[in-house]
């Protein structure tokens, strides 16, 4: 995600929109009401910050998807140790006094 702080409009929005997968932008301000003005603020500035996919249907309708990123654009530096994966991946429970815990942690760069 990024810095900036979302609204209880545009938490609302977003949920709304991932729910659903796609939403007409002249829905949404219904869905989470607030003037269809406010609605469509709130739709471009989430676009502006990659939150959501705004684009234009056939018609000209600004139609409002979920912004699923690719995994090839992911960040895994932060579950990687020298050139291991976290052991917290894919485990419902890690065993901390473990040997793999132990040399995962202890691969983990020094952060002076």
């Amino acid at each position: 995600m990024t810095d900036y702080e979302l609204t209880k409009l545009e938490e609302n929005a977003i949920q709304i929109i991932n729910e659903k997968d796609l939403v007409y932008q002249n829905e949404l301000y219904k869905l989470i009401d607030c003037s269809s003005g406010h609605g469509s603020k709130i739709a471009r500035k989430l676009a502006e910050k990659e939150l959501i996919i705004r684009d234009k249907d056939e018609s000209g309708k600004y139609i409002l998807k979920r912004a699923d990123k690719d995994p090839k654009d992911l960040n895994y530096n932060l579950l990687m140790s020298g050139n291991m994966l976290s052991p917290f991946i894919g485990e419902d429970e890690v065993d901390i006094h473990s040997d793999r815990f132990t040399k995962w942690l202890m691969n983990l760069p020094d952060k002076k």
